[in-house]
């Protein structure tokens, strides 16, 4: 077994957690709204945290060619998973109570858009800072707008400017995920 296998099983094991949580969160949904109270934005939110996750697996297998690794270098590409496992923990409430889900997504926003940004930070600064790869390449291009929806996500209340820029983050996740990073070698 190679370094970079073992790193995979340790990270695909964070990811299937990460995914466990999310379907949980979705069960939790189904048993505890009608689906008129759920809204946009929980089910949106969640399809970004599945699609970063898988994306994050699936670039990540492009690394396999590098044959050592550091604590620190772990650590990173550990990081992404990580964070996208707390959001997942936090977008769905525990029990249903008085609150409504949009009382309960602006409650932890902050915390949520903090860890997403994190997230796509640690994301385009990996390569570069492990690996010494170039910063500035097409891979990157859609970061930069995530990070500009992260900041206003977490600076904004207005809950339409928060449908919007979920719509649009989503959107750039896919074309990213899908045009930029469809295929791996």
């Amino acid at each position: 077994m190679t370094i970079f296998s073992f790193l995979m099983i340790i990270q695909s094991i964070i990811i299937g957690i990460a995914v466990t949580e999310l379907l949980n969160g979705v069960a939790k949904l189904l048993r505890n709204y009608k689906l008129a109270e759920i809204g946009l934005i929980t089910p949106i939110l969640g399809i970004m945290v599945l699609t970063g996750l898988l994306q994050i697996f699936w670039e990540t297998w492009g690394l396999q060619h590098y044959g050592e690794w550091t604590f620190p270098e772990m650590l990173l590409m550990l990081s992404g998973p990580i964070f996208l496992y707390l959001i997942a923990h936090l977008i769905v409430p525990e029990t249903k109570t008085e609150q409504h889900l949009t009382t309960h997504y602006f409650l932890n926003k902050n915390i949520v858009w903090t860890l997403a940004l994190l997230t796509v930070v640690v994301g385009v600064l990996f390569r570069p800072i492990a690996f010494g790869e170039p910063l500035f390449v097409t891979d990157n291009v859609s970061s930069l707008f995530l990070v500009i929806c992260c900041i206003l996500l977490i600076a904004l209340k207005n809950i339409w400017l928060h449908r919007i820029l979920l719509c649009l983050g989503f959107i750039s996740v896919l074309v990213d995920t899908l045009a930029i990073s469809y295929a791996i070698q």
